[in-house]
């Protein structure tokens, strides 16, 4: 539930911050649109390799990349804050956004698939729950966001509340460690999920 409350704290920016800053710097759409493309491209290669390559001993490693990623752009973002910093926070995002998917769905089905079994339930029981820590997670970093533009400005919030969901979310580090350690601990293969789920989620993104 934290991890998810976590995550779900930078789920409205991923969408939202993008377009806005864009709008704002630019005045269309179709330099996001480019950026959209450009990031993409390179997001899917990273997906595909890492997917080939990395085992699920390597998942904290991408984890903490992608959320590294995310944190550094937000910071340029924050203190450049201009075209050429927007333009490298997008970009930076659009890598983040699958590498911390990647690595944290499993952990997702790894939670799921032990407590499933610890308390002989449905898997699709702790959806909702997760869930719930999403939206958690969604309305702590949209009251950020209102709070600061509110009482602030809008450059404000546009500047400094994503360079705080980006230092928050790096706490998600230790909480995904804390969880696959525990999961070694109670389920017999290695970290609770099959070896192959990894790269049959990369390549499922891709």
């Amino acid at each position: 539930m934290t991890l998810a409350s976590l995550k779900g704290l930078a789920q409205g920016f991923l969408v939202t911050a993008p377009a806005m800053l864009i709008l704002k710097f630019f005045g269309n759409e179709g330099a996001l649109g480019s950026a959209t493309s450009i990031g993409a491209v390179i997001a899917a290669i990273i997906m595909y390799v890492l997917g080939r390559i990395s085992k699920p001993s390597d998942r904290i490693k991408i984890f903490a990349a992608g959320l590294s990623l995310f944190a550094i752009g937000a910071a340029i973002n924050g203190v450049l804050f201009s075209q050429a910093g927007v333009v490298i926070f997008i970009l930076l995002l659009l890598i983040a956004k699958p590498l911390m998917d990647l690595a944290y769905f499993p952990i997702q089905f790894q939670v799921i698939d032990i407590v499933s079994k610890i308390e002989k339930r449905s898997e699709f029981a702790y959806i909702l729950n997760h869930e719930a820590g999403l939206y958690v997670g969604r309305f702590s970093g949209a009251a950020t966001f209102l709070l600061m533009a509110n009482y602030g400005s809008a450059d404000i919030a546009l500047r400094y509340a994503v360079v705080i969901i980006g230092v928050l979310q790096l706490c998600s580090i230790f909480v995904a460690k804390n969880i696959i350690a525990q999961g070694k601990t109670l389920s017999p293969t290695e970290g609770g999920i099959d070896t192959k789920v990894l790269g049959t989620v990369a390549e499922a993104m891709v």
